[in-house]
Parts: C-alpha cells; structure tokens; sequence
C-alpha cells in the first residue's frame, strides 16, 4: 500500500511534509471507521423498526380501549321507573345500567348518595324500590303504583327489559312483603324526546296521554306532579262514569233505486202438452182443384235470440164431395089405345 502511495503522490507536486501527512490520513481512514459505521447503521435500522412495532400496537390497543369505552358508555334504550319519585336509567347494548337521571324532586332525592352505574337491570332497580320504600314514597295499604316503561324502538328489546324491571321489584316487595300494583308500558324514542322537552317522565308523560283520551279537559302541568296511583285512580273514575249518549249526524245519502228483477216463473208439476200452433194467416179454403196447403209462418225480429221455428203443421185434405145423384126420370104417361072404351 505504501509503495502504491508512494507512486501516486511521486506525481504531485507538492512539499514532502504534505505528502506524508496526506498519506497518513488515507491510511487510518481506510482501515475500521467503515466497518464501524456500517455496523452503526444496521443497529439503529433494527430499533427503529422495534420502535415502529411498539408505537403500533400501542395505537392499536389505544384504538380499541377507545371504541370499547365509548360503546359501552352509550346508552341503547331506557327505563323508567314512576311512583311519584320518577327515575329513567340508561342502558347500554351489555345490559348494564350506565346513568340514572331523577325527573322531578322526589326522583332527584332518591338517587341522592345511590350509584347504580354499571349495575345489573334487575339489581338497579331493586336497590331503585328499595331506597324509595325506606324514605316514604311507597304506601304500606297497598295503594301504591309502580309504573315500569321501556324507552326504545326494538320490540324484542322493550320486552326483555321490562321483564327485568318487574324481576327486580317483585325481589323487593317479596323481602319486604310489600303490596304494590304494577304496570307495564313502553314507549318509543320519540316519545322519550318529547317528554324531555316537556321535563316530565316517558312514563308518566304517557299516563297523562292516557287520561286526555277520555278526559280532553286534563292538562299535563296539572299532573305533572302527581302520583302514579292518582292518574291511574281519575282514569278508573272516568271510565266507571255513564256517558250521555250523544246523537249522531247522519249522512245524506241518496239512495238509487234498485233495478227490479222480474221472477222467474216456477216450473209446474203438470204434464207437459204438446202445444198446438196457432196459424198467424187464415187458412185458404180449398177449391175443388187445390188438394193440400202449407201455411208458412213469417219470422220476426226479435231483440235478443231468435226462437226456434215451429213445426209447419200440414192441413188435412178436404174430402171431395160426393157426386150428386141423378134424379130419376119421370115415368111417361100411358097412351090410351083406341078402341077399348
């Protein structure tokens, strides 16, 4: 190497102290800092590509915690539980209860130091019953209303859920040994949004619609705040009320006369006879020379199908009269013969 040097640079013009240092340089470059720096680059391609996994599976992970808590933390249908305390709880798609909203004082005073998030449908509402026994809000004769109503769309979903409410109460009142009436309803999420804006309970909300269908005169701001038990009591003494008969308007109708049918005759018992047709034209008499005549019939136009025609009768031959006889010819008188007198 040094002798390859050597004739390289012999051809420069240069100072030999340049020269040498020139050559001492190429030397200590070409022997390890490449290999080195070959090396470096392989172990930094190899933690950039460790770095780039971990940062994906941490989105990945991210991504998924993300979309399972929102999903679980997003109501599909509601409940709502009226007695006077009115109470609606959200549930989400697992059938865990994930909020709870009281609707008027006395539900806000029930859920006052109670958490029913991520309970099970029945247990929330038996833990629901239970706090509004103990602070006064269910009658102990058995006069209380207890008014469960399913807030969704889904039919199937409707059923299950209130069928886990009433699971629920029935737990309480049988511990308890309370009598309670229930009653089952549901409504759709257009309803729920109506009562909302209205800041009454679904379930009451269609309680009071109930009322107006026979009682147009109810309001709901004069029941908003009224018990369960009470709307159901007006309802009951309305319907046991006699109603006045009201008189009806009827209609003009202008009745058209119906086309009248004429009978069909009956058909007769008797023997059927041979009818004997009448000749339209009189008969020609016969002459001496004429032995036989046929009437034809003429045929005429009818409407509607053309009768069959009837048979030519033949007429039956006039007898010749007899031959008159010959009358008899007068004897002659006798001629007397002379001479006899």
């Amino acid at each position: 190497m040094n002798t390859m040097f050597n004739t390289i640079l012999d051809r420069v013009v240069a100072e030999d102290e340049l020269k040498s240092n020139t050559i001492a340089y190429l030397k200590e470059t070409l022997q390890t800092p490449k290999c080195n720096l070959v090396k470096f680059k392989a172990k930094k391609s190899v933690q950039t590509r460790k770095l780039l996994l971990i940062a994906c599976s941490f989105v990945i992970v991210a991504g998924l915690t993300f979309f399972g808590y929102s999903t679980y933390q997003t109501p599909v249908a509601y409940l709502s539980i009226d007695i006077n305390p009115s109470v609606e709880i959200g549930i989400n798609a697992f059938d865990r209860v994930i909020s709870a909203e009281g609707y008027n004082v006395d539900g806000q005073t029930v859920l006052a130091g109670c958490n029913f998030e991520n309970f099970e449908i029945a247990d929330a509402v038996a833990q629901l019953i239970d706090v509004s026994a103990a602070k006064g809000f269910i009658a102990k004769d058995g006069s209380t209303v207890i008014s469960i109503t399913s807030e969704t769309d889904d039919a199937a979903l409707a059923g299950k859920l209130e069928n886990l409410a009433e699971t629920g109460v029935k737990t309480v009142i049988a511990k308890d040994k309370i009598v309670v009436v229930i009653q089952k309803d549901r409504v759709s999420l257009a309803t729920r949004t109506e009562a909302r804006n209205l800041s009454i309970s679904p379930g009451k909300l269609k309680l009071i619609q109930r009322l107006q269908s026979i009682d147009p005169n109810a309001t709901i701001a004069q029941y908003k705040d009224s018990k369960v038990s009470d709307i159901m009591k007006q309802i009951k003494a309305i319907k046991k009320q006699p109603r006045p008969a009201t008189p009806t308007m009827e209609p003009n109708i202008i009745k058209t006369p119906e086309p009248k049918v004429k009978p069909t005759p009956k058909a007769s018992t008797k023997p059927r006879t041979k009818a004997t047709p009448e000749p339209k034209d009189k008969p020609i008499k016969p002459g001496k020379e004429d032995k036989e005549i046929v009437v034809t019939p003429v045929p005429t136009a009818e409407a509607t199908a053309t009768p069959k025609p009837h048979p030519t009768p033949k007429v039956k031959p006039t007898p010749k009269p007899k031959p008159t006889p010959k009358p008899k010819p007068t004897p002659k008188p006798k001629k007397d013969t002379p001479g006899k007198n």
